[in-house]
């Protein structure tokens, strides 16, 4: 007969079904994987420089020391939990309290573990690498949203191309050009060539980033005050001392529908920025304020305020025929043969459809949808949550295969006793509920 007295068990208590009770599972070392390492493990003492004091365990067959948690049949459960939770951040839903509801734990467990998750993905080379891949677009949308950061404003500012995929982004404090220049230049660098058209809302700081751009280019600002039916289509054209801009003031679903098409459109031009020295040139003094000659001449008096330009009541009036079917702009009675030609470059993108940013703010409403916006993060928190959330979005194998290549979960799958029996029904170590465990029968 074979001595099996050398079997070491480690006691777990349960409670399903709220019936209580207690399993010996059987520790296997994590070298030896057959079923004769089971009568070679001995006790090797206490750790003691570890508060709970963890069984010390050490195979005669091997030689290799090692802790319950950190056995075969444990480092399998660890493992069926690494292959469960890519279903939990699907679509990059980032549910603090749904996932310490599947793997019933703490909020804060589940915290330490997507913060190890997030800082893996981070520093994943293979989805960096992807991340710098060129994308094939003639068009890209920018627009930002707000993020309360330890009591402050910050703007989220995204950069997508025609098919809905972010190209940039960044967490900003300040809404300057060149904060928002930075961010859509990191976008053009992605594509293959430079973009024909830029859409976003009507901010004023996107038309400097436009022009700052030096290329000519189509930028399309959606009205967001007032009628947000309506859109300006500015055309910017770069000449040697000065940019020329085409403006047309019109509807936003002009391409849905058969008929007629009504503008309003003017034509500004401004000299280009020079990198002088700012301020009076050398030699000049002050004016002196109670001078006659400096008095303002009446003509100043009745001088409007300066503001923001009304392009749907400044302008002239054109009318265009719009066929469905050719997906041509024609000129109608007055003749603009060169805005028809602006108005045709937009068919090639926005035919039959909305002359929308509606693809980019989907992806503000999805974000807000999936994270929980309510948690309080640093800003250094809430970069690893969104450059998370948009890589599992865009390249959802690599982040499973950065989670395959991790060992994480030990404490959770240590500490959390139901989990351990659910995942033990699933790699069918347990056939039922009901608990049965094979043992060895001595013979």
């Amino acid at each position: 007969m074979s001595d099996h007295t050398n079997i070491v068990f480690e006691r777990l208590i349960y409670e399903i079904n709220n019936v209580s009770g207690s399993v010996e599972i059987p520790i296997f070392c994590p070298n030896c994987k057959n079923n004769y390492s089971l009568y070679n493990i001995k006790r090797n003492g206490h750790d003691y420089s570890v508060k709970s004091y963890p069984q010390k365990f050490s195979c005669k067959t091997c030689g290799k020391n090692f802790y319950p948690h950190t056995s075969f049949l444990f480092n399998e459960i660890i493992s069926n939990i690494t292959r469960f939770l890519p279903e939990l951040f699907k679509n990059g839903k980032i549910n603090v309290d749904m996932i310490s509801e599947v793997l019933e734990c703490s909020n804060s467990s589940v915290s330490r573990l997507i913060y190890t998750i997030m800082k893996e993905v981070y520093n994943s080379i293979e989805i960096k690498i992807a991340w710098n891949e060129r994308r094939s677009s003639k068009i890209i949308y920018v627009d930002e949203t707000f993020i309360k950061i330890e009591r402050k404003n910050y703007y989220l500012v995204v950069v997508v191309d025609g098919d809905g995929n972010v190209l940039a982004w960044d967490l900003i404090q300040k809404r300057t050009w060149e904060n928002i220049l930075k961010i859509v230049n990191e976008a053009i660098d992605r594509l293959e060539y430079f973009p024909e058209i830029i859409v976003s809302d009507d901010f004023s700081t996107y038309k400097k980033v436009v022009k700052m751009l030096n290329k000519d280019i189509i930028h399309i600002r959606h009205i967001h005050k007032g009628n947000r039916d309506l859109i300006i289509i500015d055309s910017v054209k770069h000449e040697d001392e000065r940019i020329v801009i085409t403006h047309i003031a019109t509807r936003y679903d002009i391409f849905k529908y058969n008929g007629m098409i009504m503008t309003k459109e003017s034509v500004t031009a401004e000299k280009k920025s020079s990198k002088g020295k700012r301020g009076r040139k050398k030699g000049q003094n002050n004016r002196n304020r109670n001078s006659n000659k400096n008095k303002q001449c009446p003509k100043m008096k009745n001088r409007k305020k300066r503001g923001p330009i009304d392009y749907f009541k400044n302008g002239t009036l054109y009318l265009y025929w719009y066929n469905t079917d050719t997906k041509l702009i024609r000129p109608f009675l007055n003749n603009n043969y060169q805005s028809a030609k602006i108005l045709n470059e937009l068919t090639k993108f926005f035919a039959d459809k909305c002359i929308t940013s509606n693809i980019i703010e989907q992806q503000f409403s999805s974000l807000k949808r999936l994270v929980n916006f309510n948690i309080k993060r640093s800003k250094n928190d809430w970069k690893l949550v969104i450059f998370f959330y948009f890589s599992i979005r865009a390249f959802y194998e690599l982040v499973i295969k950065t989670l395959n290549n991790i060992t994480i979960c030990r404490y959770i799958a240590r500490r959390s006793n139901p989990l351990l029996f659910k995942l033990l029904r699933y790699c069918d170590k347990f056939k039922s509920e009901r608990l049965y465990l094979k043992l060895p029968i001595s013979t």
